[in-house]
């Protein structure tokens, strides 16, 4: 998110702020009356207190807009496929369901598409054939779905521990959904669908797993960082797809990105 200020000398504490939220989407506040500690001007991420105080505005004003960021991203994504990489309990999922249905995309999440094709669990395909036989199925399922165009598709979160599968995650957009491990132990406390997870000290397990993969996470062409605490539990579920589309807007626009269709 970027931020532009426009700043007067300040009378009785107040001050005129405009926030620029997104390439279509700009907010001017009236005059804010602010704290003393806020009257001179500060980064961004110093103005939390506005942001809380104004985000239900803010976001009703982008909402207005949204409609055409969504026809322009559609126009330039051309059916580009979009590939969410990430650990588990990311969200990853349930961002995905969200965004290709504001997209009119169709949605495919790898892990379910193994087990109806395997009839069995992940947890099960660990316990019975062992990791390394899971992830060839992944890496299979993934270059089986690559021809699908209009798709968002959720992977698994070790589908990029294979250079293999970047073959196939370049032939789309990669989006990186990062999430912090605190928030993700919280989100899967008691799941039990999750092996990698399964025995003592999943804490330590999850940070050991997140370390090794968070170099290759970020060889993603968009990073969402959905760590700090208090986005995640201000904004909803809405307000973040729109963030996201907003991102892959500036990136289509910004970058020398070539659809698959015009790939030689």
């Amino acid at each position: 998110m970027t931020s532009s200020f426009t700043q007067k000398q300040p009378e009785s504490g107040f001050v005129p702020l405009t926030l620029t939220l997104s390439v279509k989407c700009r907010f001017k506040s009236s005059f804010l009356r602010l704290p003393p500690k806020y009257v001179l001007l500060r980064p961004c991420r110093k103005l939390r207190p506005i942001w809380r105080f104004y985000r239900s505005n803010i976001c009703r004003c982008c909402t207005s807009d949204q409609s055409d960021v969504v026809v322009e991203l559609q126009q330039l994504l051309q059916k580009t496929p979009i590939y969410l990489v990430g650990m588990m309990g990311s969200g990853k999922s349930t961002i995905g369901q969200s965004l290709a249905t504001k997209l009119s995309y169709s949605f495919l999440d790898t892990d379910q598409v193994i087990e109806q094709v395997e009839q069995r669990k992940i947890t099960e395909i660990f316990e019975q054939d062992g990791e390394e036989k899971f992830r060839d199925m992944e890496s299979s399922v993934l270059h089986r779905i690559q021809p699908c165009l209009g798709c968002v598709v959720s992977t698994g979160g070790g589908i990029v521990l294979r250079s293999s599968n970047w073959t196939v995650l370049r032939s789309g957009i990669v989006v990186f959904l990062d999430v912090s491990v605190s928030t993700i132990m919280k989100r899967l406390l008691n799941d039990t669908s999750r092996p990698l997870l399964q025995g003592a000290e999943p804490q330590k397990r999850l940070e050991q797993i997140r370390n090794t993969r968070l170099p290759l996470y970020t060889k993603a062409d968009i990073h969402i960082r959905l760590n700090d605490s208090y986005m995640e539990e201000q904004l909803t579920l809405e307000q973040w797809i729109d963030w996201i589309t907003t991102r892959l807007v500036e990136f289509l626009t910004t970058q020398q990105y070539r659809s698959p269709r015009n790939l030689s």
